[in-house]
């Protein structure tokens, strides 16, 4: 599993992340993901900056595969998420994937998510999220989104279930 790194805003990692944006627009996931102000590179640029943090891990050639930010939110903290469709339905990815999601429970007890894609609820909760409800015309777009909720103990299930270990599953067991 390639280590997972914290954008720092250096002008270098600036450059790979306009490639992933780059490679977001061309793959159709910006609209998916990000509302209409946060879809331009600049917005991109502003929901990863300080005061919030983003992670990646990358490609031999520095290509973001996997990424996920993180805004604090009272004790929790809302994470975004985005995996290269390349990556999707592999074990590399779905690791990413948990690896992003233990950096953000190591951090804060609970995470918070939102998505107007009603196709991919199953997905969280096979990844230990817990749909919240339903928030009609939330999205810019006044499209419904749904809003959801992992624990570090439902995290830890997942780890369970997927038969794979972690500093944070011993935390939350001890």
């Amino acid at each position: 599993m390639c280590p997972l790194f914290r954008y720092d805003g250096s002008p270098e990692v600036d450059v790979i992340v306009a490639k992933w944006w780059a490679k977001m627009r061309a793959d159709g996931d910006l609209p998916q993901m990000l509302g209409p102000h946060h879809q331009g590179l600049s917005g991109l640029y502003s929901l990863i900056s300080s005061p919030k943090t983003m992670i990646y891990a990358t490609d031999e050639d520095y290509n973001i595969w996997v990424a996920a930010w993180f805004e604090e939110v009272l004790n929790g903290a809302f994470m975004g998420l985005w995996l290269a469709k390349e990556y999707r339905n592999k074990m590399t990815g779905l690791r990413g994937v948990l690896k992003c999601m233990e950096t953000g429970l190591k951090a804060k007890p609970c995470l918070f998510g939102v998505t107007k894609q009603e196709r991919i609820l199953d997905e969280h909760r096979r990844l230990g999220y817990v749909i919240l409800g339903k928030a009609p015309q939330l999205w810019a777009d006044h499209t419904d989104a749904w809003l959801m909720m992992l624990t570090r103990e439902s995290f830890k299930k997942t780890l369970v279930r997927f038969r794979l270990s972690s500093p944070l599953l011993e935390e939350v067991t001890a």
